[in-house]
């Protein structure tokens, strides 16, 4: 039986895990997602059998309205977050025609994934939080990302079994603040012009959920549809088969450096629509609005 995971935040109190069966959620006090991550194999089984016995009646834990409810992040607050720039091929076209070049595919060079970084403890947010547009910021941006939560200890992993080091996958919004990237008082030939932590870290940058979908339940996550809406607009329109360097790709490379943990997060990239493309960037006030296939739909509200 399907299920999704969500984590809920009671005032005051420590993150509570819940579960959605059949579109209704439900509180599982007793539970903590930091628990399920440390063994999903047999969590996830365990989940099943209780969605199950939800489903046919036998076990009735207490309803929730979510849309009344506190979301946050559905993974640990500890968690590292990898974001891997510049992977849609839709989105390398259109900055290519916004600054007037030649989009090149990294692979034809033989380049590795990029990444950067961003701690979870600073940037993650969830699902309807009011992020605060950051102060003396004109470029603010939006990205919709395809989330994926690591479920267990990952070194030296292949491609061809990477996909069975995820947990699961959720949706994710990297805002960015744009004139931030490029630190003008560098020569245009330093190392040290690209600001990667300015633009992408600061506080709630990473909104992630509103749920955790567990790996089984998302048959191929290489085609999926990712859409963006600001305030109702449809900016972002594309799929992630468009992905450059696939998940299993992303995994096999990071792992091949250093350990990833239960809980730590990819987000895989975004598609073409975004602000830096074509000058239209978002507003205090505005709703982003991020929905991909069999994920559910993440709301980031800029304050």
């Amino acid at each position: 039986m399907s299920y999704k995971l969500f984590q809920s935040l009671p005032s005051p109190g420590s993150p509570e895990l819940g579960i959605v069966v059949a579109d209704q959620a439900y509180r599982l006090p007793e539970c903590t997602l930091e628990a399920y991550l440390a063994d999903v194999g047999v969590q996830h089984e365990r989940m099943k059998e209780l969605a199950r016995r939800i489903a046919d009646g036998d076990e009735r834990p207490e309803a929730i309205d979510l849309g009344t409810t506190r979301l946050v992040a559905p993974t640990l607050n500890a968690a590292t977050i990898y974001a891997c720039g510049a992977n849609y091929s839709d989105h390398l076209e259109a900055m290519a025609k916004a600054m007037n070049t030649v989009a090149n595919d990294p692979r034809a060079g033989g380049a590795s994934p990029f990444f950067f970084m961003i701690p979870g403890r600073t940037g993650l947010a969830g699902h309807g939080e009011h992020i605060d547009y950051p102060r003396g910021v004109q470029k603010l941006d939006f990205e919709a990302e395809l989330a994926v939560i690591i479920g267990r200890r990952a070194r030296d992993v292949s491609e061809a079994d990477a996909l069975s080091y995820v947990a699961g996958y959720s949706c994710a919004n990297d805002l960015s603040v744009r004139e931030r990237l490029i630190r003008h008082h560098e020569d245009a030939s330093s190392p040290f012009r690209i600001d990667w932590l300015g633009s992408k870290v600061f506080p709630k940058s990473c909104p992630v959920g509103p749920f955790l979908t567990p790996s089984e339940f998302i048959a191929d996550p290489e085609n999926l549809a990712i859409k963006t809406w600001v305030n109702d607009e449809l900016r972002q329109d594309s799929n992630t088969k468009n992905h450059i360097y696939s998940i299993s790709e992303q995994i096999a490379f990071l792992s091949s450096r250093f350990d990833l943990w239960p809980g730590d997060v990819l987000i895989t990239g975004t598609p073409a629509g975004v602000g830096a493309e074509n000058g239209r960037f978002i507003s205090a006030g505005d709703r982003v609005r991020i929905d991909i296939a069999g994920l559910g739909t993440l709301v980031t509200e800029i304050a």
